[in-house]
């Protein structure tokens, strides 16, 4: 008689599990409660001091359930890469302890997957619990590729993976990104050749808690966004221009320029539409769009926030079509008064 073959689940949902209790039944019973129901759920709980195991443990009669637990606290990262590698469904579904995922999300999503085979990663738009202000990220790939060169473009608690593919590129979260561990994710699967979407339809409802918007945590949380948006930058574009990402730094954050560097930050612009057009890294139209908003914010700060107005600017002003096609009638004459010392 032939050994029967195990059969995995579909799908594995991995949820960390840090001093959840307030609402960690919500969180369970939302999986627990989804229309899809070949999964194996992946709780992991990293330490925690409150109730969150004993919460955990009274779900112990459904068998999708499969508990683990750290032998003390090591993090949000290093917990959630320990849920990959004991995943053993064909998709990986992230899941945080205190959100509430509609009934319908791991239906939609795995249709989704099992449609589009050219995606490994898909996200849904979501709602944030207490504002209810839904997010809706872009939904196809060439946009929320040119999305993630400002910021993030998929909801982490969102998604499903398509496991072989995160196996196959060794792709795991980074330790060296606290705070951006998803968004640093995200860029590196696009630097690999991986494809992504959105969901238009919100599938699950978001929490935010206090901790998550002090200033200390938000703080960090910027400065390492800038980080991983600089670096995704470069993997591109650094190799085509000269002192690239101190000029690409000072395009994308600064707030003051002198006359020297406006200038430079413009022609940065041509090169970037120029090297993208070439290579076709990013969808042109798109790309064009975003290089536009940057020549749109660094030409209004330029011409509008000097400490001090020279006659010699006004020159520059009327040969500057960016001057002409980007400030309002408004801004154009109280720059011109400024210049002539005629406004305060």
């Amino acid at each position: 008689m032939e050994k029967e073959e195990k059969k995995y689940p579909r799908v594995t949902i991995v949820m960390p599990v840090y001093n959840a209790e307030k609402h960690l039944k919500e969180a369970i019973e939302s999986i627990l409660n989804q229309t899809f129901t070949d999964f194996e759920f992946v709780i992991i709980n990293d330490g925690s001091t409150d109730q969150s195991k004993e919460i955990i443990i009274s779900y112990s009669s459904d068998p999708r359930i499969k508990y683990y637990e750290n032998d003390q606290n090591i993090g949000l990262i290093k917990t959630l890469n320990k849920g990959i590698e004991i995943a053993n469904g064909e998709y990986i579904a992230r899941m945080d302890a205190d959100d509430i995922s509609f009934p319908e999300r791991l239906k939609k999503q795995v249709a989704y997957l099992d449609k589009y085979a050219e995606v490994s990663i898909v996200g849904t738009w979501f709602l944030f619990s207490d504002s209810k202000e839904e997010v809706k990220y872009p939904n196809d790939h060439e946009s929320i590729k040119v999305k993630l060169l400002t910021g993030n473009a998929l909801g982490h608690p969102t998604v499903l993976m398509r496991k072989s593919d995160i196996q196959r590129l060794e792709l795991r979260y980074c330790v060296d990104y606290p705070e951006a561990e998803d968004y640093h994710l995200w860029t590196n699967a696009v630097m690999k050749g991986l494809k992504m979407a959105n969901l238009p339809e919100v599938l699950l409802n978001y929490r935010i808690h206090n901790h998550q918007v002090s200033n200390v945590r938000a703080s960090k949380q910027n400065e390492i966004t800038k980080r991983v948006i600089l670096e995704y930058w470069e993997y591109f574009f650094a190799k085509y221009q000269l002192q690239f990402s101190a000029q690409l730094r000072h395009l994308l954050f600064g707030s003051v320029f002198k006359k020297t560097e406006y200038i430079n930050l413009i022609r940065l612009c041509s090169v970037l539409i120029e090297k993208n057009s070439e290579l076709a890294v990013f969808d042109h139209s798109k790309f064009v769009d975003l290089i536009y908003s940057y020549q749109k914010r660094v030409t209004a700060v330029f011409y509008t926030s000097q400490n001090k107005y020279k006659v010699h600017y006004l020159l520059l002003a009327l040969y500057d079509k960016y001057f002409h096609k980007f400030l309002s009638p408004k801004a154009k004459f109280l720059f011109f008064m400024r210049c002539l010392n005629l406004y305060g």
